[in-house]
């Protein structure tokens, strides 16, 4: 008998205390709604609402409340790879390969060179020292000299690096200078499209690279600087057929204001020489691969315009699927009381696309699941009960009774060990007990105090696939989430 946790914490409450012993738990089921994190701009809903010809300025009023329009100008710096990566040994050498489809040339760091087009570039640095490869032979950045070419090159792939809360807003930013004194290594491409292939990305960039040591992560990042504008047509979200103009002018705003955001606040990725990441940890760049002219049209359609809050780029988060209404950051991710973004609070909006979603775990999976992360149960789970949740139906924070020990949570974490969609979510336990049970009728009151299935959401009468996530975790608190099932 599959039981909700609301039917499960009423139990709990009025059974007798003396019940048969289970001899097996079967199966958990989780059933929810929703893609990623919730919060801020549902893509789902800016679809519907677009279809539905609502206007892009609408729509972010809708989703952003309390926040107005600005402009925002300038060059960011996107972090598209490191070497070595996160995974790497910590042997590994620094390393990082390029090529110019047009040719271009490289420069910085004592060296000044022309590269003819397709000519592969690889640049590396060991002891305070860079060297750049053009073919034939390795130029010393710092002595002119020429080494032998090794064997291989690694190909280092991008690392997200999570952004931290805001802190004064009048701190300085790339402000970190290279600690070797060296200096960057420079690629500027040239041609009539100026593009940069990297190797560690597999994809084709405008803008200059900058190839820079850091001390921060000991690694060698590979920066995109490119000007805002060029970056917002190279985002890789909810775009293509069936997208309006609308829609799509809505998520160039938010991407921009995303951008401009890390811009403009210190955070932590700034020790590394860049503002952003190209990956779904952030929101996802694909350069010129991603440019497409729908997309295009709508960034030139808001040329500079983004969203402010109190004079400052707001932190524009969005995700692909919201099941019809968003939550409240202060809740989901912060401490409950104070409130460092108040314009991403809990939405409920019209034109949705719930995606209901289930999954089923056996309760030996579900506890080990859980002692991966840190939480101490063993043994059958008795009950999944839901504490708190936000002004959503996303789950707070819940208790997991088992055998052997019990463990609270937040309902992320629950999420992030178990990689379910979204924490909007209930669960049951299907069980086999030794024999039947007599019948337990909670007090109907308690029940219904008790209840915490999600409503339903709204219905949609536009529904339409969504492909990816954008802004999963550029936030602290969401490096506890590691969420990989976003649409």
């Amino acid at each position: 008998m599959l039981r909700s946790i609301a039917v499960v914490a009423a139990v709990l409450v009025v059974a007798s205390p003396v019940t048969p012993a289970r001899s097996a738990v079967d199966d958990i089921v989780i059933e929810g709604t929703g893609a990623a994190h919730g919060m801020g701009l549902a893509m789902d809903g800016v679809l519907g609402q677009a279809k539905a010809g609502w206007t892009h300025p609408r729509i972010l009023d809708l989703f952003y409340p309390d926040t107005v329009r600005g402009t925002h100008a300038g060059t960011v710096r996107v972090g598209l790879a490191r070497s070595p990566d996160t995974g790497a040994p910590a042997s590994a050498p620094a390393r990082l390969a390029f090529e110019l489809p047009s040719g271009g040339r490289v420069t910085g760091a004592g060296v000044d060179l022309d590269v003819d087009a397709g000519r592969r570039i690889v640049v590396a640095y060991a002891d305070g020292r860079y060297t750049v490869e053009t073919g034939g032979g390795v130029r010393t950045a710092q002595d002119g000299g020429i080494i032998p070419l090794p064997s291989e090159t690694p190909a280092p792939s991008a690392t997200p690096v999570s952004t931290p809360a805001p802190d004064d807003p009048d701190t300085p930013v790339h402000r970190h200078e290279d600690p070797t004194g060296a200096g960057p290594v420079t690629i500027v491409p040239a041609g009539d499209l100026a593009l940069t292939l990297v190797e560690a990305t597999g994809r084709r960039y405008r803008g200059t690279m900058v190839v820079r040591w850091s001390g921060h992560s000991q690694a060698l990042w590979a920066v995109n600087h490119v000007d805002l504008e060029t970056y917002v047509q190279g985002i890789a979200e909810e775009k293509g057929q069936g997208w309006p103009h609308e829609g799509l002018k809505v998520l160039a705003v938010a991407a921009r204001s995303l951008a401009a955001s890390t811009m403009t606040w210190r955070t932590n990725r700034h020790p590394d020489h860049n503002d952003i990441c190209a990956t779904e940890m952030c929101q996802v760049y694909l350069g010129y691969d991603g440019e497409e002219p729908a997309m295009i049209e709508a960034t030139r359609a808001t040329r500079g315009e983004i969203r402010t809050y109190g004079g400052r780029a707001i932190l524009a988060m969005y995700h692909g699927n919201g099941g019809g209404q968003t939550d409240t950051y202060r809740l989901i991710y912060g401490n409950g009381t104070s409130d460092p973004y108040p314009y991403l609070r809990s939405v409920r909006y019209p034109h949705a696309n719930p995606r209901p979603w289930t999954f089923t775990f056996s309760s030996d999976e579900l506890t080990s699941r859980l002692r991966e992360h840190g939480h101490d149960v063993t043994g059958p789970v008795a009950a999944i009960e839901v504490l708190e949740r936000g002004d959503s139906p996303r789950v707070r924070r819940l208790r997991v009774r088992a055998a052997d020990g019990e463990a609270e949570m937040s309902g992320l974490a629950f999420q992030s060990a178990l990689d379910l969609p979204s924490a909007w979510f209930d669960a049951g336990i299907d069980d086999v007990p030794d024999s039947d049970p007599p019948p337990v009728v909670p007090n109907a009151g308690l029940a219904i105090a008790a209840g915490s299935r999600p409503p339903a959401a709204p219905a949609s009468g536009t529904p339409a696939p969504l492909r990816t996530t954008a802004f999963a975790t550029l936030l602290a608190a969401v490096s506890l989430v590691a969420v990989r099932r976003f649409a």
